[in-house]
């Protein structure tokens, strides 16, 4: 991802972890997963690096799986 105005691609050592939309469901006490809704991200932003955000909210699962891929890859390292 470019990040400067000379086009030199930076690689952010912590990759932006952030948590993925069912995270908490998926670790919640099964008392209570249920009521608990997946997490939205309205702004979109930290979508950006996988395509149009507009297009990743629509399916956010998909989304993250393919960050995770991208992320796993050795030319992302």
């Amino acid at each position: 991802m470019t990040y400067n105005s000379t086009g030199l691609v930076v690689h952010d050592a912590d990759a932006h972890i952030m948590e993925t939309p069912n995270w908490l469901r998926d670790h919640a006490d099964p008392a209570i997963r249920d009521r608990l809704e997946p997490l939205r991200y309205p702004s979109g932003n930290e979508l950006r690096q996988t395509g149009d955000p507009s297009e990743q909210l629509a399916d956010l699962d998909t989304a993250f799986d393919r960050l995770a891929q991208r992320h796993a890859a050795d030319e992302y390292r």
